[in-house]
């Protein structure tokens, strides 16, 4: 017998590309996004209205394909978590004048901090005991 969700499709680190567009989730039972939806690396040359346009297709995509789990990573934290912010003098490449509109549709997104699925556990970047 088939295990529930046998297909899953694993989305590392977007920071504002679009390159997940490029696969059909139809084709997959579970989709997982990493986190890191935002703060693009400055060789990849996007906007500010890239990446927001990038985020609103994700909260598209959410609707659309209810089988989708959002896990938050470091750097959506800096924008949805205020407290997670404040122990960061320096935030690496965070958009400071698109910062609201950023947390709205990154909350939209209805993002996790870990996900398990039988004998599997999806985090952004690992976990400890505590």
């Amino acid at each position: 017998m088939r295990d529930r969700h046998t297909n899953i499709l694993i989305i590392p680190d977007i920071h504002g590309k679009s390159f997940w567009k490029d696969v059909d989730p139809s084709k997959y039972d579970l989709t997982v996004f990493l986190g890191d939806y935002v703060d693009p690396y400055p060789e990849d040359k996007l906007s500010s209205e890239d990446v927001i346009k990038n985020l609103e297709d994700l909260v598209l995509f959410k609707k659309d394909n209810p089988n989708t789990i959002f896990l938050s990573g470091n750097h959506d934290e800096m924008y949805v978590n205020d407290e997670y912010a404040s122990y960061f003098s320096y935030k690496s490449r965070y958009d400071y004048s698109h910062a609201v509109e950023i947390r709205n549709l990154l909350n939209q997104l209805s993002m996790q901090y870990v996900y398990v699925l039988d004998k599997y556990l999806f985090t952004h970047a690992g976990f400890n005991n505590k």
